[in-house]
């Protein structure tokens, strides 16, 4: 019994090696990721229980609030200062 196989069969392993670098890849993208988000929902909850960076966004947004305020008095102040005059013909 002798078993003559007249085929050739082509090597895969250069391809499975490329793909081994490709899911390497993904999986330390996928890792990236998921610590990103994980950040980035952890850091509101932080944020919302914790007093003294409550206390500290407000008084950001109020002095935010006040400086739009002054500027737009400044600029309203100034379009009605510079309006060129109607004149009747």
């Amino acid at each position: 019994m002798v078993n003559v196989q007249p085929y050739t069969v082509q090597c895969v392993l250069p391809i499975n090696l490329y793909n081994e670098f490709i899911y390497v890849f993904l999986w330390y993208w996928m890792l990236l990721v998921s610590a990103t988000s994980v950040f980035r929902s952890v850091r509101p909850l932080y944020e919302s229980l914790s007093l003294h960076i409550r206390i500290s966004e407000s008084i950001i947004m109020t002095m935010r609030n006040i400086h739009f305020v002054l500027n737009a008095k400044n600029s309203l102040l100034f379009s009605v200062v510079t309006a060129p005059s109607v004149s009747s013909c």
